[in-house]
């Protein structure tokens, strides 16, 4: 290994060792069914940032890039009209098909599932009063074109609700359960980060993902990190770069806000914490310690032509 590869693996073992730092063995990531479990109880924090903006009561909504149905189906729970999870990893919605009907909700509202593509969603014109995206825009590999596909099936007047991780942010690599080490994409190149991935995910006592298993969960995966040139799955979306994309999107910004570091248990910390992103917050540093962008864009409704 590379001296950057063996600090960088060094680091990742003795994290191991203590037991708050160390997410090889985030329950979250153990099965579907927790997983499932864990993204719908997030949604309830997105849906009541989204709601008290935005009125979802009574309206037809699309939650693009679904994946396993989680936050379609706690959506599916509250006052709106209906609601259709896409994505393009169809084994995702394989699962969210199956694990909608495991976990046997009482639905006001009937769920649909469709497959999408990156260049287009399959859907007609004007369908849509709402669409969500919700931690889902840093991993789209066409933002430019998903908005515009999303700007064709929205209603005159409809919404766009993202909420997301900015790339610079301490986990925007999306690898935590390899690597978790804070701003690790920053204190090390891709290269090292994959190489690194590599290795932990061949040790023994990694505890994969359920995504890293086939054949009902018995058999675990090839190592897909042998294979990667770059860090999967992401459009290293900063700030300053979502800023310039929706200003040239075409929406009008019905609301912006950066959510910032600060749940924590002790009230001295959360103090602390408090003012420190008061400072932090308002100079360029806020790229680092942004722990979720929430926008909401309008689709401004069509000026009638006399």
């Amino acid at each position: 290994m590379r001296f950057p590869e063996k600090v960088c693996y060094a680091l990742v073992r003795a994290m191991k060792q203590v037991p708050l730092l160390d997410q090889f063995h985030k329950e979250s990531f153990i099965s579907e069914d927790i997983y499932y479990d864990t993204v719908f109880q997030d949604a309830a924090r997105s849906y009541a940032i989204f709601d008290s903006l935005v009125s979802f009561q009574n309206k037809r909504i699309l939650d693009v890039g679904c994946g396993v149905g989680a936050r379609t189906s706690y959506y599916a729970q509250q006052n709106i009209h209906s609601i259709t999870g896409t994505d393009i990893n169809t084994e995702m919605l394989e699962k969210a098909q199956r694990l909608v009907r495991i976990k046997n909700f009482t639905h006001p509202v009937k769920i649909n599932f469709h497959p999408c593509d990156p260049g287009g969603l399959p859907f007609d014109d004007q369908k849509f009063d709402i669409v969500i995206m919700d931690c889902v825009f840093e991993h789209l590999s066409d933002p430019e074109t998903v908005l515009n596909e999303c700007m064709r099936v929205l209603k005159p007047g409809g919404f766009i609700c993202i909420d997301f991780q900015p790339w610079l942010n301490p986990h925007g690599a999306h690898i935590d359960n390899l690597i978790p080490i804070p701003w690790n994409h920053i204190l090390f190149s891709q290269k090292t980060l994959i190489n690194v991935a590599a290795r932990i995910y061949d040790t023994d006592d990694f505890r994969a993902g359920f995504w890293d298993f086939h054949n009902g969960g018995k058999e675990k995966k090839k190592n897909k990190w042998r294979y990667f040139d770059q860090l999967p799955e992401l459009n290293f979306m900063t700030i300053k770069k979502f800023n310039q994309l929706i200003k040239e999107s075409g929406y009008t910004c019905h609301h912006y806000s950066l959510m910032e570091y600060g749940n924590f248990n002790k009230k001295w910390i959360r103090t602390l914490a408090s003012l420190f992103n008061k400072v932090l917050m308002g100079t360029m540093l806020k790229e680092y310690f942004t722990r979720y962008i929430i926008c909401i864009l309008k689709k401004e409704a069509e000026e009638s032509i006399d």
